[in-house]
């Protein structure tokens, strides 16, 4: 019986063309950085985005709300309009100068005097605003002019008629950016946001 004598299998062998060896290049410190560079430039432009989006949300929240405080504040006029309470129509608040004082009354648990009963409605309508925004300014008066052609704005300044019938206005503002209480119009103001003409007064 023939026995076959095992054999080496033999080994391939590739040639390149050029008859040279090449290596496998890993990444240069160069391409390493710019990929860093690459990869933070999206962070930041998406963090960006994240925070226009959370100015957003935040305007859109004090534009509800201060909507929601001028309307109340109107229909609280409208019902105390034949008394016009004392204070009430001449009520100017400016949040950044400061809290609000205490009324001397509560007018939760009984009844007040027109004069304390005006201090009380105007104390709420300031905590009110506070919780909007903490350098807003809200002013109740009576004005035949709120628009301001000059400034193409409204205006804080309350100019009376000249038969002494002016409308009743309510006007609430705050700065382009809650953070910023520089002036932006006037000295040290900023022109009111929502204007709300009530009634002749």
């Amino acid at each position: 019986m023939c026995e076959r004598t095992p054999q080496a299998v033999p080994r391939l062998r590739f040639k390149y063309a050029t008859g040279k060896t090449e290596r496998v290049r890993g990444f240069s410190m160069i391409e390493t950085l710019v990929a860093l560079v690459v990869l933070a430039i999206g962070v930041l432009g998406a963090a960006g985005l994240q925070l226009a989006s959370l100015r957003s949300n935040k305007e859109a929240g004090m534009q509800t709300g201060a909507l929601e405080l001028a309307a109340d504040i109107a229909e609280e006029l409208r019902i105390r309009s034949a008394g016009n309470p004392a204070g009430v129509l001449e009520l100017d608040y400016n949040a950044s100068e400061g809290l609000p004082n205490v009324p001397t009354a509560s007018c939760y648990d009984y009844a007040c005097a027109p004069d304390q009963a005006a201090e009380f409605i105007g104390y709420a309508w300031k905590q009110r605003l506070l919780s909007v925004t903490p350098v807003g300014r809200i002013r109740v008066c009576a004005d035949a002019q709120p628009w301001h052609q000059g400034q193409r704005s409204y205006a804080w300044e309350c100019t009376p008629a000249s038969d002494g019938k002016a409308p009743l206005v309510v006007k609430l503002g705050w700065p382009a950016h809650a953070e910023d209480t520089r002036a932006i119009q006037g000295e040290g103001t900023y022109p009111p946001r929502i204007v709300l003409t009530i009634a002749s007064t």
